[in-house]
């Protein structure tokens, strides 16, 4: 290289250098820097305050409902709901919109015994809040189809569309993530209850019996559901009964 390019190459990185310091202490490249603090500092505050509200939820659920069960009404799975409706700033958030929906369907629970109606009534909120979400992830998926499967007895004649619902958004499940429990439990429960002249009955045993061996990753957020193990061996056990 003679000394004439070795000038003009030291002449372009000085440039270069020059420009580079010129961005990182423009005005605009620093409003860009600030922006993303705020922007991982409200992720961060949101991811708190999400896992603040919904501490312990699943076990929360399944205490209200036990207690709601043996009184014959909803009052404590109502208050957990009015809990989760007060949180303003996560009304839409997806997480809080499942545990309401899962909310709904314990209600269906303990009313079916009392006032069918007011149990369909239940149910169906919780459909419609799964159904109108944007961006259903398998967890959604899979509790939606489960929420179906359960709302098949209230319909006198429309029965075999809600079926294929249940049926569709449980092979969504599937399909987004083979070795999620809830969706091989829910595609279990699903192929039971298909008629054996439609092809049901034939992979019942297999789906429950992966859901069981499935392990969730112990890593990820408490708030998520956890769901299935104690449902999926009662109903492998009376499938084998």
């Amino acid at each position: 290289m003679n000394i004439l390019d070795q000038k003009t190459k030291k002449i372009r990185l000085t440039a270069l250098f020059i420009s580079l310091n010129i961005l990182q202490t423009s005005p605009t490249y620093a409003q860009d820097q600030h922006n993303s603090q705020v922007t991982k500092q409200e992720i961060s505050t949101k991811e708190a305050r999400l896992s603040e509200c919904l501490a312990k939820i699943e076990e929360k659920i399944h205490d209200a409902y036990i207690i709601d069960k043996q009184k014959g009404k909803c009052s404590e799975l109502t208050a957990l709901l009015l809990q989760l409706n007060s949180q303003n700033n996560l009304a839409n958030n997806r997480h809080i919109l499942y545990w309401k929906a899962y909310i709904y369907y314990h209600k269906t629970l303990v009313l079916n015994d009392k006032d069918e109606d007011l149990a369909e009534e239940e149910n169906e909120k919780g459909i419609q809040l799964l159904e109108e979400m944007k961006d259903k992830g398998v967890e959604e998926y899979a509790l939606l189809s489960y929420l179906l499967a359960q709302n098949i007895p209230f319909q006198s004649w429309s029965r075999l569309s809600v079926a294929k619902k249940m049926k569709k958004y449980g092979l969504k499940a599937l399909e987004l993530s083979p070795n999620n429990l809830r969706a091989n439990l829910v595609n279990g429960i699903n192929d039971f209850k298909r008629p054996r002249i439609f092809g049901g009955g034939k992979k019942v045993e297999a789906l429950l019996l992966k859901a069981i061996h499935i392990k969730d990753d112990l890593s990820r957020p408490k708030y998520l559901p956890s769901w299935v193990e104690l449902c999926t061996i009662r109903f492998l056990n009376f499938w084998q009964i």
